[in-house]
């Protein structure tokens, strides 16, 4: 039994899960022979595919299966029988792999293991693989290696999404009193019988012991006439992109100069000012009182806000002129809010025509 530096929580249920780990043997040079977890980075040395001394780690789930090894008979007796019959069969909840550990040292015995090698003579192997819910084969990072696992140059959490199929109970799988026999007994069986259904339940189910999620909204809720939100907000506005440098993403064609000011509230007065404090262009926004639209083919329906939280500015003066290259305010005054300044620096680029 080797030593492992970790543990882990099962966070549908917070239980905690047998683990195992298994190591290369053949590869010393990487640590592969001394029942520790202690994988180096090395990914192909001594040889290719070297995976740093193979160090698996294997997550177990509890299946709930209250049972036990029953014999083969009248069909061949198997090597296994006579040590297992009638002991716990497959995995079971944390129990600091004492099953893993009795079912192992059963089955590699020198009077089971040379002849236990195919079909259901693998039985016993098949009812602990059959939980492993997670496995892995992780590697510190490159130059960082360490012998004793105490010694490791940090901790690691990992947190990993199964996914599982929806059905009854916990994380169980099924129950038999009387498996139907040991080759048959280590498959993922449907749960189609109420005499094979897990007992990993609740006494009092809300939802018949079916899985069930709840949520609640009551303390989310659309705040209204909120004068220091909005005031905060003002924070958000943004002229975008800053710097501008001879082009952005909002434009459409060669001849198209654009910048967005963004997260605008809906009533506000732009007014765009050079250093010197001449006033280039002003505009005027107010999209307060447009209900949402609804667009779609009719067997869809899409549902999009009219009132947009920007305003294009075409680089161009009250005049229509386009602007030199330079450094500008643009000062945002939004009635019965607030007011924001934004320093925004603008580089243009000449007129790019493909005919004259």
């Amino acid at each position: 039994m080797g030593w492992f530096p970790g543990y882990a929580i099962n966070l549908e249920t917070g239980e905690r899960l047998n683990m195992m780990f298994g190591e290369d043997s053949y590869q010393k040079e990487n640590n592969g022979n001394d029942m520790k977890w202690n994988p180096t980075s090395s990914m192909n040395s001594p040889y290719q595919y070297a995976f740093g001394g193979k160090h698996f780690v294997y997550v177990f789930g509890g299946n709930n299966i209250q049972s036990h090894y029953i014999t083969n008979a009248p069909a061949t007796i198997l090597d296994w029988e006579a040590d297992l019959i009638g002991k716990p069969y497959g995995q079971t909840k944390y129990d600091y792999g004492a099953r893993t550990m009795m079912v192992l040292n059963t089955f590699f015995s020198p009077s089971v293991f040379p002849g236990s090698n195919a079909g259901t003579a693998m039985a016993p192997l098949n009812g602990l693989e059959r939980d492993i819910m997670w496995v892995s084969m992780p590697m510190p990072a490159q130059g960082f290696n360490f012998k004793e696992p105490e010694n490791m140059p940090s901790d690691v959490r990992v947190q990993i999404n199964v996914a599982k199929p929806y059905r009854y109970g916990y994380s169980g799988v099924a129950t038999y009193t009387n498996p139907p026999g040991a080759g048959s007994v280590n498959k993922y069986l449907t749960v189609n019988s109420p005499s094979k259904l897990t007992t990993d339940i609740s006494s009092s189910p809300q939802n018949n012991n079916f899985p069930m999620y709840k949520f609640n909204t009551s303390d989310i809720a659309t705040m209204f006439q909120e004068a220091a939100t909005a005031k905060s907000s003002l924070d958000l506005i943004r002229v975008v992109p800053n710097p501008y440098y001879g082009s952005s993403a909002y434009e459409v064609n060669r001849i198209d100069n654009r910048v967005r000011i963004t997260n605008l509230p809906s009533k506000c007065t732009i007014k765009i000012f050079t250093m010197n404090g001449t006033l280039v262009r002003t505009i005027t926004r107010d999209v307060t009182g447009q209900e949402d639209i609804y667009s779609g083919d009719g067997s869809t329906t899409v549902k999009q806000a009219k009132r947009i939280p920007y305003q294009d500015w075409d680089l161009k003066n009250q005049s229509g002129i386009s602007v030199a290259s330079g450094l500008y305010i643009f000062h945002i005054d939004a009635p019965g809010i607030g007011e924001k300044i934004i320093k925004w620096f603008g580089a243009m680029r000449p007129l790019d025509v493909q005919s004259y």
